[in-house]
């Protein structure tokens, strides 16, 4: 049964319950978690070890493919080497609070103390603005580094 429900001009689609047949291929597997497999199209035994046991030297694509990543990754570095105020600007849903805290992690083991800021979702609304790049400035940010934030702004 696929129903949906608006609330808020919000419109929820509860995708169907797997079938005790598919629970019976994975009994190894807790039902909540293959149920979220499932419902990202995991569906064979093949591509669920692909996610969940990746091999990581072909089936995760080499983050240098990205336009100036040996750049950024420098840049990060030398902010690291020079002791300078790093902020990581993360988004306020769940993949933002995540990736924020991540590099959160890797940054301090690396030797430094960055700060981080998660936008006001009423307040501030989408992604990066004006007026937090201001306070950064305030505050003698020297590098801002955003992760999970909009591309396209």
């Amino acid at each position: 049964m696929n129903m949906t429900t608006n609330s808020a001009n919000k419109k929820w689609q509860i995708r169907p319950t797997i079938t005790e047949d598919f629970k019976n291929q994975f009994p190894e597997i807790n039902p909540i978690i293959l149920q979220l497999l499932y419902n990202h199209g995991f569906k064979t035994q093949e591509k669920i070890d692909e996610f969940l046991l990746p091999d990581y030297s072909q089936d995760v694509h080499d983050p240098f493919i990205l336009s100036d990543m040996a750049k950024a990754v420098d840049r990060i570095y030398q902010a690291i080497q020079n002791k300078e105020k790093i902020l990581i600007y993360g988004d306020y849903d769940a993949d933002g609070i995540t990736s924020t805290a991540l590099l959160f992690k890797i940054l301090k083991e690396l030797g430094n103390q960055p700060d981080t800021y998660l936008p006001d979702r009423d307040k501030e609304g989408y992604s990066l603005n004006k007026p937090a790049i201001e306070s950064f400035i305030k505050k003698k940010i020297n590098l801002l580094i955003t992760c999970d934030c909009r591309i396209s702004n």
